[in-house]
């Protein structure tokens, strides 16, 4: 017999990291990262830089496949200079939910 527990158990809790997009309003540019809270990472960012605002986030860790997918647009590290229309098709073909200020 195998426990309920281990039954209800969801892989998605495994790897609670969340995938999320940022955008630095100034510079138009888009930071994808994951974190494990979204709101302290936020913070986290706002202390070098007021400018950034998360716009969308998905319950999955799915960053380095979106670094591979848009890695043409790279700029450094997890920073890419992306249109905000063609983040916001992106955002809607993966599932990604727009982040609740």
């Amino acid at each position: 017999i195998i426990p309920s527990s281990i039954l209800n158990h969801s892989l998605s809790s495994l790897n609670p990291d969340k995938t999320y997009i940022a955008i630095d309003r100034i510079s138009g540019l888009c930071k994808i990262g994951k974190a494990t809270n979204i709101k302290k990472r936020l913070s986290a960012l706002r202390v070098s830089n007021i400018n950034i605002e998360m716009i969308y986030t998905i319950d999955d860790d799915i960053e380095s496949y979106m670094h591979k997918l848009l890695s043409g647009f790279k700029e450094d590290r997890e920073w890419f200079n992306i249109d905000e229309g063609i983040i916001n098709s992106i955002a809607k073909k993966y599932g990604f939910k727009k982040y609740k200020q």
